[in-house]
């Protein structure tokens, strides 16, 4: 058996499955072994520009175009927060702010004086930590800190 996970070696057989999981296996005729073939449980996409000139260097719509042909960088429709959230982020780094900047997760009210209409932007699920740091705030995706 060979395993190539990062992080801490496992201790006990719980540890990579339990009583009731499906593990999906495969073999593979190169090594002549089985193998995990493991689809994961989060949906993802990514996008890489180059920053130079934001032309698009690479997309990754999904993880198996055998498991789902939808590729969720291009079909998939998101709220503009969370994909503006890099971008954000990034104009933060450019003027000062450090990944260890402190900011604050809480509530806030943004006042539109043309229309007299209270914005009250929120966190998904709508939980606040207070002060945060950046790098946590962009890791948990606050939407307030993002504001």
């Amino acid at each position: 058996v060979s395993d190539t996970r990062q992080g801490d070696e496992p201790k006990v057989a719980a540890d990579i499955v339990t009583e009731g999981a499906l593990v999906w296996v495969r073999f593979n005729d190169e090594t002549d072994f089985w193998q995990l073939s493991q689809f994961p449980d989060a949906s993802a996409a990514f996008i890489a520009l180059n920053p130079a000139d934001g032309a698009v260097q690479a997309i990754v719509g999904g993880y198996s175009f055998y498991q789902s042909q939808f590729n969720r960088a291009t079909q998939a429709k998101r709220q503009v927060g969370s994909n503006i959230k890099p971008f954000v982020y990034s104009a933060a780094l450019e003027h000062g702010f450090t990944l260890g900047s402190i900011m604050n997760d809480a509530p806030i009210n943004q006042w539109d004086r043309k229309s007299g209409v209270v914005w009250r932007p929120k966190n998904s699920p709508e939980v606040y930590d207070g002060p945060i740091r950046m790098r946590l705030a962009l890791g948990r995706s606050k939407n307030v800190v993002s504001v």
